[in-house]
């Protein structure tokens, strides 16, 4: 993983981590081992970490 994730926007906890998940096809999405939170499914790993770093009000 090349970019580094974000902690969870919840709980605050800094060891989420990538899964990968058949939902119809291959997804991948973050998710919080602390309070089980999961990101948006995104078919690029890149993306959904992107989609895990996103913040609302906060700048790209």
């Amino acid at each position: 993983m090349s970019e580094e994730l974000k902690p969870c926007p919840f709980c605050g906890a800094t060891n989420s981590h990538l899964q990968l998940k058949y939902i119809g096809g291959e997804v991948f999405f973050v998710a919080c081992n602390e309070c089980i939170t999961e990101g948006p499914a995104r078919k690029i790993q890149s993306e959904a970490i992107t989609a895990w770093n996103s913040r609302a009000g906060e700048k790209a």
